[in-house]
């Protein structure tokens, strides 16, 4: 076929994918080899232009995405950056960090507010505070009680190392940034020894399989995540996740050879998922075929036992989850200790925290957007014979103001408080509208895994009424961090806000359709409407997130 003198090639799609497939690879080794050579050496090459680095460029803006330099030495230094320091010292750096967190809270309040500062923030700094904060904290991180193969879930990625071969292990860099090389080492230190055992089987298996890792470049590929959960009650799942849909030939002879890989290493749950898209993360109803065992696989805390499922959210960390909830449950004790409060558990996964917490309360409702995740939740009360709580599967942001209008006016004289456990990008607009617009409740138990999101969350509670922040604000009062994940820089930090009454509110401020008043008197009928969502709600769907990672990470 010709065209403008040229001759126009047609490919074929497997014609198309192959060409990519074999472009990447030359440009993934010319990056590599670019990477070994010394440093004088590499200069010139990076500036000249005929570099095989630039010729990578100039064909494939996906090369951009490769620098040279960026891969690093060791899997340690992307999944585990602090663990040639001590461990007393990265709970010293942890400290600082929480308190230079608090501090950004008081002083952008301070900035925001000007002349209309909430009266909290007026206080005097308790002791034995080191700077004008009004938040009492010790300046102490509840250290880990294991430090080494302390995760239960790891999350594998499948794709190739730096010589182009099969490897199940850690994305070395950003894929935004090109770098979708996947490395392992076996003294990664958050990695037990059990997920060590059935990374390696699965490794084995890529290799012998014939099938291809997937590729995240090219979109080609079949093997794409391996995801296990060791639990310290000694339960096992795994689950792989492949490129194909429903129907696919292989499917058959690939689910047996991982029956023959997984089931005489003692794996309780053995599941493969089908993922056909190709986004990083799965749908929540990607198809889930059961190949082996119960759909969930069960762990012990604090004294109560927990279903869960591949889709829920549990603590990474069981043994500082144990410390975790014992935290909150300090707090909350300390917020109504006559064991007659209502606890909204918003986000509330399989329900740990708020079952945890149902002996100390009258009742406890959770509210959860994974259904799959409410299913656990509801089967690990009846589990734990716990009758006093119940669970609502949906957006937080969807279903949490139908939610408070029932269960204020069933409790009308209850002291409420709310835990909000929410993923990394934080609570949705809305949620954080509900909760300051409703003065029922007294007191918020927050507990974050992001710095970051929690500073604007709790900038947006505890700051003085404006037109967008109607209500009563909050005034955050304590603030215990755990250290959730060893030799990383991320810590769980735990805030207690109470409603903060000494601040006036102008009329022109109070709340108005997200008021719940006090004394409503709903009848069953009414509250069953009021918790009717919109059939366009999505349920079960996931909240978006700016930082991508999951629903709540890890």
């Amino acid at each position: 076929m010709q065209f403008k003198g040229q001759t126009l090639v047609v490919e074929t799609w497997e014609e198309n994918t192959q060409r990519k497939r074999e472009d990447v690879q030359q440009k993934r080794i010319a990056v590599m080899a670019a990477a070994q050579e010394p440093p004088q050496k590499r200069k010139k090459t990076e500036d000249g232009d005929a570099s095989a680095a630039n010729a990578a460029d100039e064909e494939d803006q996906c090369s951009e995405a490769a620098p040279v330099g960026k891969i690093p030495a060791h899997v340690n230094e992307v999944v585990a950056p602090n663990y040639g320091t001590p461990y007393v010292d990265q709970l010293e750096v942890k400290g600082k960090a929480v308190g230079q967190t608090l501090l950004h809270v008081c002083q952008q309040i301070r900035k925001q507010c000007k002349g209309k500062l909430p009266a909290w923030i007026t206080a005097p700094p308790p002791p034995p505070q080191k700077f004008h904060c009004p938040i009492a904290y010790d300046h102490k991180v509840v250290a880990s009680p294991v430090t080494e193969g302390y995760r239960n879930k790891m999350n594998f990625s499948v794709g190739t190392d730096v010589q182009g071969k099969p490897c199940v292990g850690f994305q070395l860099g950003s894929t935004v940034e090109g770098v979708t090389v996947v490395g392992y080492s076996d003294d990664c230190p958050l990695v037990s020894e059990r997920i060590r055992q059935l990374r390696s089987a699965f490794q084995a298996l890529v290799e012998r399989s014939g099938l291809p890792p997937w590729d995240k470049v090219t979109h080609y590929g079949f093997w794409r995540e391996l995801h296990i959960r060791a639990l310290q009650s000694g339960q096992t799942m795994v689950t792989v996740q492949v490129y194909c849909n429903e129907g696919d030939a292989r499917l058959e002879s690939v689910a047996q050879q991982l029956r023959e890989c997984f089931l005489p290493l003692g794996v309780d749950s053995l599941q493969l998922q089908l993922h056909g898209g190709i986004s990083n993360a799965a749908d929540t109803d990607a198809a889930l075929m059961q190949l082996h065992g119960p759909r969930a696989v069960r762990e012990s805390l604090l004294g109560l036992s927990f279903n869960v499922s591949h889709e829920s959210f549990l603590q990474v960390n069981s043994a500082g989850a144990a410390l975790l909830y014992g935290a909150v449950r300090d707090l909350v004790h300390e917020a109504a200790p006559g064991g007659d409060a209502l606890l909204l558990d918003v986000c509330c996964g399989v329900g740990g925290i708020g079952q945890v917490l149902a002996p100390l309360v009258k009742r406890v409702v959770g509210i959860e957007m994974v259904e799959k995740a409410v299913n656990d939740a509801k089967a690990n009360a009846e589990l734990n014979k716990l009758t006093n709580v119940s669970y609502i599967a949906g957006k937080a942001e969807d279903v949490l103001p139908a939610t408070l209008r029932q269960f204020t006016a069933e409790f009308p004289t209850a002291p409420v408080i709310a835990i909000v456990d929410p993923p990394r990008c934080g609570l949705h607009s809305t949620v954080l509208k509900s909760l300051r617009c409703c003065e029922r409740i007294g007191y918020i138990v927050y507990v974050s895994c992001n710095p970051k999101s929690l500073a604007n969350d709790l900038i947006a509670l505890c700051r003085s009424p404006s037109q967008n922040r109607r209500g009563t604000p909050f005034a955050p009062v304590r603030a215990v961090p755990v250290d959730m994940f060893p030799h990383t820089s991320h810590v769980e930090l735990v805030v207690s806000l109470r409603r903060d009454t000494a601040t006036p509110v102008p009329e022109k401020f109070r709340p108005r359709s997200q008021r719940c008043p006090a004394t409503t008197v709903v009848t069953a009928e009414t509250a069953q409407d009021a918790l009717a969502p919109p059939a366009d709600t999505g349920l079960g769907q996931e909240m978006a997130c700016a930082s991508g990672e999951k629903v709540h990470t890890e």
